[in-house]
């Protein structure tokens, strides 16, 4: 669409700049049910040697999501983002992770790609640093890169996980992927995570973030429900598609607007209006001066007649008589509604035949909206919450059987639900500070929450003090790091 390069265009909609650019912004709109991947794939990151697939329809936002977790969540990490456009082979692959990280890259053309990309990947994990490389438009990617990326997970382990991967693209790339792979091998490598469009609620939302976050004079919402539902149709919940719609409706609207005022005084329909309100003015008056009189408020005194003279009949007064005697005694005013000149003032031209097909479109969008609605795939996420888990609690279990038995700890809540254990750690923002035991008590798992390393029972008292008012809440108490590696131990036996 025809960029517009004046300001006027978006001062008539009340906004400072275009609040549908498609360029970099700050901060993407994340709709609610996006927050559990922002809080996941940090997780992923660190924890798991999986290769992740984020898939859903063009435009739908799966890009700007990654974006976005890039730059809030990747705390100290090293990521590469390319897209698969520019991976012309396994040799781009080798070249970046030189040019990047070091690795080493031999220039004796006997030595294969596959032996080239096992060296690196053993420097990368001598070298022990968070990275992440990142592939968008994936499913454009070579043969043998996508080969190389099945290489990269093979090689590595939950506790030498040197080189997350992350590929982003449509529905297609998961397929691709599966066909490279055995089903079990596919179970357990690759996990996709599936980008749901926007629904008519967030769509809602969304164009009203945009129109705010714009920062306009008047933060202007130009948009009616009609007009929502319209967008919502066309674009089938994707945001690339959503902008570019509202861009083009806003466009008409401000077109037409333009034009009808420019034709209204240029031309000589403003001289004819003031003709037809003039004239309307006349006839109005004209109704009014030959409207019959209210003879209650006319005659003051009573008519007297001298003596031997009759009255006159005639048309006129047998009118008037009926007038009074049909009339109540407090007379009412003359009622002007029918000769007012607002009621048959002409109007602008306007639209208005234009809205009767989106009224009618009102029911079947709802019904649409209700029926079409894509399911959230909560498997494959509950699927890669529980390959996360599973590998964090490994490298947990090796921090705490290499802590001095002698030492304390703090137990701050301990449950069998593991969801519900990750949310509390992520709502008092002990990631990087809290460890996961997991033991088995009377035949059924528990995973107990437990926090520094005290020299003893006593210090792990005072260090209750330091605690947040939240935690202080849950009543630590002081636990022995024996007692916990016992635990572990046993339930390894078992």
């Amino acid at each position: 669409m025809k960029k517009h390069t004046t300001t006027q265009y978006w001062k008539s909609h009340g906004f400072i700049t275009d609040p549908f650019s498609l360029g970099d912004n700050e901060k993407f709109f994340i709709s609610p049910d996006w927050e559990e991947y922002l809080d996941l794939l940090p997780q992923f990151v660190r924890f798991c040697n999986t290769l992740l697939l984020v898939t859903g329809e063009k435009n739908v936002g799966k890009s700007a999501l990654i974006s976005q977790f890039t730059r809030e969540k990747l705390n100290g990490t090293q990521s590469i983002s390319i897209n698969a456009s520019e991976c012309s082979g396994i040799e781009y692959l080798l070249e970046l992770l030189h040019k990047n990280y070091g690795a080493p890259l031999a220039e004796d053309a006997s030595i294969s790609a596959s032996t080239q990309l096992d060296k690196q990947l053993d420097y990368l994990k001598q070298n022990n640093q968070q990275r992440l490389l990142i592939i968008d438009d994936a499913e454009q990617l070579p043969l043998d890169m996508r080969q190389a990326c099945l290489q990269i997970i093979q090689q590595q382990t939950p506790v030498s996980t040197c080189l997350p991967i992350i590929l982003i693209g449509d529905t297609t790339l998961t397929a691709q992927f599966n066909a490279l792979l055995t089903p079990t091998t596919a179970k357990e490598c690759l996990h996709d995570i599936y980008i749901n469009p926007l629904n008519l609620e967030q769509t809602s939302a969304y164009l009203k973030w945009c129109c705010l976050s714009t920062n306009g004079p008047r933060q202007n919402f130009p948009f009616s429900e009609e007009q929502i539902e319209t967008l919502y149709t066309n674009s089938k919940g994707a945001i690339g598609s959503i902008n570019a719609a509202a861009q083009q409706l806003l466009q008409q609207d401000s077109n037409e607007t333009t034009f009808h005022w420019q034709q209204l005084l240029k031309g000589k329909t403003l001289w004819w209006m003031i003709t037809i309100v003039i004239i309307i003015a006349l006839l109005y008056l004209y109704q009014f001066i030959n409207q019959p009189p209210e003879l209650s408020k006319t005659f003051t005194k009573p008519l007297t007649m001298r003596e031997g003279q009759q009255p006159k009949p005639n048309k006129d007064y047998q009118v008037a008589n009926a007038i009074v005697k049909s009339q109540p005694a407090a007379a009412t005013q003359v009622p002007v509604t029918q000769a007012q000149p607002v009621s048959q003032k002409p109007t602008m031209p306007t639209p208005a035949p234009q809205k009767l097909p989106v009224k009618t479109q009102h029911k079947e969008v709802h019904v649409v909206k209700m029926a079409s609605k894509p399911a959230v795939r909560k498997n494959k996420t509950s699927s890669l919450f529980t390959s996360v888990m599973s590998e964090r609690l490994i490298l947990q279990k090796q921090r705490i059987l290499k802590i001095d038995p002698k030492s304390y700890s703090l137990q701050l809540v301990a449950g069998q639900n593991l969801p519900a254990i990750q949310k509390f750690i992520l709502n008092h923002r002990l990631q990087e500070t809290a460890l996961i035991a997991k033991v088995t008590k009377q035949s059924k798992t528990w995973y107990i929450v437990i926090y520094g390393v005290f020299p003893s029972a006593q210090a792990a008292k005072q260090g209750t003090k330091l605690l947040p008012p939240s935690l202080q809440a849950q009543k630590p108490w002081p636990r022995s790091y024996k007692s916990i590696q016992e635990m572990l131990k046993s339930a390894n036996e078992k």
